[in-house]
């Protein structure tokens, strides 16, 4: 067996494992752009507090006692409050930016990185659409996972320990009362988040399978036109789109679940603290501006609130993406290099093969006992039917296949023993299928011959016409 298989792990990894893997290699390098970000949440929250303890000496000096002379003071307080904020949310939101875009760039640079040491067998066992998606959708959804979970518990988390302290700084038992109501939000959400990050795994697995389907469908668009199957492939590709579209619908669905929940507490405690909170000023036990201050306060707290309600569910989603990338990386090459391997130096060039045996995957054998010598200098031609192992014995030479039994030897030297830098510097391959990369044609025609010079390149363009 020569393939290698994907690691598939028997359930979800916990939150806690993956969020902590996510952070050891992807977040905690950019711990200092994370700590300026979070200072910046920390005015942001600041500000937004102020903004709301200001509205005490606001109605009770300039509405009811009308004291002129706080005017311009309190206004002037007030603006600068606001700008504060606004510069301070800028600065938050352009580093944090930087974060997130920069983990998408590790991780696909990382990602490619690793799947480019892969072996032959897991390509043909992996889709390209799939390994796209995981390169785009996948590692984009742990970027906005990583941003809204730090923001969360940045901004939105410290402007809500701002408000509440407010809140209990006017008025500690109107506070005690209002903010009981929400903890009986935690079950649900938790709940949601669970769900959401299942339906978000079954979409991303669409996502890839519709790649695939499209690449599929374009490459070979002169065979689809050929035998008319224009129809066949659109039902094809109508099925997975619809499926994509009915999964998505359910993941907005589960993850506006928390709406209803957190208006229907938030009436309740707005409720609570407009009977409780007028009685109190009716019977003259606080003020005016107090009491307007702290609404004000509960007001503002409720959409940072809102947003960690929903954090749960944007979590889950990253982590969905997060675990899909990270069971890739762990995927290991089932052809490695030996420690101790050796440099091929190729005097002659004799090609061996001795009584090889080969199969892909636990299919039929493709090779059986193949015994083959190709002497330095000969052309040697090999005839037989489509499937007969022509095209296997060539892969077997410069390794993209172990074999199953038996040996590969070049120059006297089994290709399991020798590195695959000298390997592939002595053993060339030219394929029937024509490849042209998305470069100059000298850089085509130089392609693993990075140091090749210009004459190299024209002599080589002239033997190939």
């Amino acid at each position: 067996m020569n393939t290698t298989t994907e690691k598939t792990p028997e359930g979800h990894e916990s939150t806690y494992v993956l969020m902590l893997r996510l952070w050891h290699e992807s977040i905690r390098p950019y711990f200092g752009w994370i700590l300026l970000a979070v200072l910046c949440m920390g005015c942001m929250a600041a500000a937004t507090a102020f903004s709301a303890w200001l509205m005490e000496p606001v109605v009770n000096e300039v509405f009811i006692a009308e004291n002129s002379a706080l005017l311009w003071p309190l206004g002037g307080a007030v603006f600068l409050t606001f700008l504060i904020k606004g510069f301070a949310n800028y600065g938050q939101s352009v580093l944090m930016s930087f974060v997130g875009f920069r983990i998408i760039a590790d991780n696909q640079n990382r990602l490619f990185a690793h799947l480019a040491q892969m072996d032959i067998g897991f390509f043909h066992n992996n889709s390209t659409g799939k390994l796209i998606s995981r390169f785009t959708v996948d590692i984009n959804q742990m970027r906005v996972a990583v941003s809204n979970v730090l923001t969360g518990f940045g901004k939105d988390l410290l402007s809500l320990v701002g408000l509440v302290s407010v809140m209990f700084l006017k008025d500690w038992q109107l506070a005690a009362i209002s903010i009981f109501v929400f903890p009986l939000a935690a079950f649900p959400v938790l709940q949601i988040g669970r769900r959401l990050r299942k339906v978000t795994a079954n979409t991303q697995e669409e996502m890839g399978l519709l790649t695939t389907f499209l690449e599929q469908t374009f490459q070979g668009i002169r065979v689809v036109k050929a035998y008319g199957m224009e129809g066949y492939e659109k039902s094809r590709i109508g099925d997975i789109v619809e499926r994509i579209f009915k999964l998505t619908l359910k993941s907005v669905r589960t993850k506006s679940v928390a709406s209803p929940i957190m208006e229907t507490l938030g009436g309740v405690a707005v409720c609570v603290v407009i009977i409780y909170g007028g009685n109190r000023v009716i019977a003259g036990e606080t003020t005016s501006g107090a009491f307007f201050s702290f609404i004000m306060a509960l007001l503002l707290a409720y959409e940072p609130m809102k947003r960690l309600a929903n954090l749960n569910a944007s979590l889950q989603e990253g982590l969905a993406g997060a675990q899909r990338l990270f069971e890739l990386i762990d995927t290991k090459p089932a052809i490695l290099e030996k420690e101790d391997a050796l440099d091929l130096g190729v005097v002659k060039g004799d090609i061996h093969l001795d009584n090889v045996h080969f199969s892909y995957s636990q299919g039929k054998p493709a090779l059986n006992g193949i015994t083959l010598d190709v002497p330095a200098g000969k052309r040697v031609a090999l005839v037989g039917a489509s499937g007969g192992g022509k095209s296997t014995i060539l892969n077997l030479i410069p390794r993209f296949y172990d074999v199953d039994d038996g040996h590969v030897v070049v120059d006297g030297n089994n290709v399991r023993d020798v590195t695959f830098s000298s390997l592939f510097a002595n053993v060339a391959l030219v394929s029937q299928e024509i490849t042209l990369f998305d470069d100059t044609v000298r850089a085509n025609i130089a392609y693993g011959r990075a140091g090749a010079s210009e004459e190299d390149i024209i002599e080589a363009a002239r033997n190939a016409a």
